[in-house]
């Protein structure tokens, strides 16, 4: 057992750990027993480990030591989602190949924007929500623009939320997942404001679904809270964050996002097809170009071949809901 490969997996985004996770990733699953054993780690239900207090400064002294720039992880409030996540960043990853290309997943996230507006309880209410003030404002003192025009400073942005009295919301995800084409070509791309460093990707973001534990009326309005987040985050992105370049990368190729549900089960699945359907049309509004997905952890596992493209899993394995032409 390697300790130092197998503690730092626990970082920020990669907090609790199953044995099987852990092989799945290529790490000795009975170094998790010793770990214990040395108060390295501690399991926090049947079968999720986290780091102890201890443990955590055993990470920051490696981490160091490998010039490494990540943070020991704290123990999740909900291990079991935390599971669940991690287990499909790890198989989205294993899914597909990406030859010249990187892949950066975070877990449990919010995504900064302006202007935040009312959280819609159902779909006509998201609609309507399309023409608020301060939507129709933002829209008119940030014109979508070519990327040939400077990105707005900062300054005008504090100005106008200042005058509108617009404050900032939060787009919540259970796990974004970028992927970069050709990374060594891309890696000295940067633009101002973007830490997250969505230039020049494909995001993939996912929503952990579990339908089992819910109704269709309770999912339909969550998903109307989501979408209520996502339309003012993409207006926000084209138009102030990265205006001109969001959709389109530096190499004028087409960068896509995708909004989308994982389940456990292809039953649960098929659920949310079901229960999406008669929806559908309505899901992508005025926030084209944009595609809803499902998948299933049960469908990814089933893959026994890895795909060159994230497309092509997709194509395989997962449901598609609504897309833009």
């Amino acid at each position: 057992m390697d300790e130092a490969s197998l503690l730092l997996l626990f970082d920020t985004n990669r907090p609790c750990w199953s044995a099987p996770l852990v092989e799945l990733a290529g790490e000795d699953p009975a170094g998790l027993g010793i770990l214990e054993e040395r108060k390295l780690l501690e399991r926090v239900d049947s079968e999720a480990y986290v780091l102890t207090a201890t443990g955590r400064e055993r990470f920051t002294g490696l981490a160091s030591e490998c010039y490494l720039e990540t943070v020991a992880g704290p123990p999740p409030a909900d291990p079991a989602h935390s599971l669940f996540g991690l287990e499909s960043i790890l198989r989205l990853d294993q899914g597909f190949h990406s030859p010249w290309g990187s892949k950066d997943a975070k877990a449990d996230l919010a995504l900064s924007y302006l202007p935040a507006l009312p959280l819609a309880g159902n779909l006509d209410e998201l609609e309507a929500l399309q023409g608020h003030p301060l939507a129709s404002s933002f829209a008119s003192e940030f014109p979508r623009v070519g990327q040939e025009v400077p990105r707005p400073s900062a300054e005008k942005l504090e100005d106008w939320a200042e005058k509108s009295g617009a404050s900032r919301g939060n787009l919540r995800l259970d796990v974004l997942f970028l992927h970069r084409y050709d990374y060594a070509y891309y890696m000295e791309a940067a633009a101002p404001g973007d830490s997250l460093r969505l230039l020049n990707t494909d995001r993939l973001m996912i929503r952990l679904a579990k339908p089992f534990e819910a109704s269709e009326g309770y999912f339909l309005r969550k998903t109307a809270e989501d979408l209520s987040s996502l339309r003012p985050f993409l207006e926000y992105a084209r138009r102030f964050l990265l205006p001109g370049r969001f959709d389109t990368d530096t190499q004028e190729q087409s960068s896509v996002t995708w909004w989308v549900w994982a389940t456990r089960t292809a039953e649960e699945a098929s659920i949310l097809q079901r229960w999406l359907a008669p929806v559908s049309g309505r899901l992508i509004g005025p926030s084209a170009p944009l595609d809803f997905w499902i998948f299933s952890l049960e469908a990814l596992r089933a893959e026994h071949e890895r795909h060159e493209t994230f497309y092509e899993l997709f194509e395989s394995a997962a449901i598609a809901v609504a897309r833009t032409a």
